[in-house]
C-alpha cells in the first residue's frame, strides 16, 4: 500500500471518529478534538480539588476568642418572656465591655417563627435582655457578639426542655 492511500484511509478512519488498533500513529490533535467534550468536566473537577486542598477559606479568621455564657429565668424555662443573662469574658477570665448583643432563639424543629432581641451591658461583660419562647420543646439560641473593635462572634447555646405554660 502506497503512503498516500495509507494517509487517506486514516482520515477516513478519523472522520468516523474511529481509529482502529492497527493504526500505529494519533496525533496530538486528534486526542485533542476526542478529548474536547470532557474539558469542562476536567476543569469542574480541577477547580474542585484545588478549593478542596485550600481549604476554602478566604482569610483566617481574626475574632478574638470569647466566652459566651446565656443564663435563662425561669430555669427550667417556660414558654413566654424570659429574662435572659449574658456573660462575656476573654481568655484571662476577664469582663468584655462595649459589645453589641443580638440573640436568635429557634427550636430544633424546623418551621418555627424566630424569636430576636437585642441585649444590653447591666455591668461590665454582664448584658441582659429578654427573649421571647413561643412555644414548648428545644431550643437554641444563636447569640452575636460584635465587640467595639468591629470583629464579631457568634455562639450557639442550647435550650432544652422549655416548658408550656
Amino acid at each position: 500500500m502506497s503512503q498516500t492511500t495509507d494517509s487517506s484511509l486514516m482520515k477516513q478512519r478519523l472522520r468516523r471518529n474511529r481509529i482502529d488498533a492497527t493504526d500505529e500513529t494519533i496525533s496530538v490533535s486528534t486526542i485533542c478534538k476526542r478529548l474536547e467534550p470532557l474539558w469542562p468536566l476536567c476543569l469542574l473537577l480541577a477547580m474542585t480539588a484545588a478549593c478542596f486542598l485550600s481549604g476554602c477559606n478566604s482569610e483566617p479568621s481574626t475574632a478574638p476568642e470569647i466566652k459566651v455564657t446565656l443564663e435563662v429565668s425561669p430555669d427550667p424555662p417556660q414558654t413566654g418572656q424570659a429574662d435572659v443573662v449574658v456573660r462575656l469574658t476573654d481568655t484571662a477570665n476577664q469582663p468584655v465591655s462595649g459589645a453589641k448583643l443580638k440573640l436568635e432563639g429557634n427550636m430544633n424543629h424546623a418551621g418555627m417563627k424566630p424569636s430576636f432581641s437585642t441585649l444590653q451591658e447591666a455591668e461590665p461583660g454582664t448584658y441582659e435582655g429578654k427573649l421571647d419562647f413561643t412555644m414548648g420543646g428545644d431550643w437554641f439560641v444563636i447569640v452575636t457578639v460584635e465587640l467595639p473593635d468591629g470583629s464579631k462572634v457568634d455562639q450557639k447555646v442550647d435550650i432544652p426542655g422549655v416548658k408550656a405554660k
